[in-house]
């Protein structure tokens, strides 16, 4: 049986939560690199003067309860940088995205 995979969403308030998450940076990261291995794929959004906006996560987990679980206790999500969440179970179709490796400096 295929793991299923889970698509996350936060979103920032509007316009953007640039401070708080200026605040966290280090801590998210810190926490993401010690416990990125349910994760396929990770970026921010940003708006047209590259503010981010919000964060997508893919993850591959067991079931939506594991990845509830480890977003509980991201810094992000876990200091309030997002105004609203949402985690859907999807199924990939196509992935054209080149593999990128994330390092703590950047």
């Amino acid at each position: 049986m295929n793991v299923p995979f889970y698509l996350v969403i936060g979103l920032d308030p509007e316009p953007h939560n640039m401070p708080r998450r200026n605040e966290l940076r280090t801590d998210h990261r810190t926490y993401v690199l010690a416990r990125d291995s349910l994760i396929k794929f990770a970026g921010a959004m940003t708006d047209d003067s590259n503010n981010q906006t919000g964060s997508i996560y893919i993850f591959e987990a067991s079931c939506e309860r594991v990845v509830r679980d480890w977003i509980s206790h991201e810094p992000f999500f876990k200091w309030d940088v997002y105004d609203q969440i949402i985690v859907k179970q999807v199924n990939p179709a196509l992935n054209r995205i080149p593999l990128i490796e994330w390092e703590l400096s950047h």
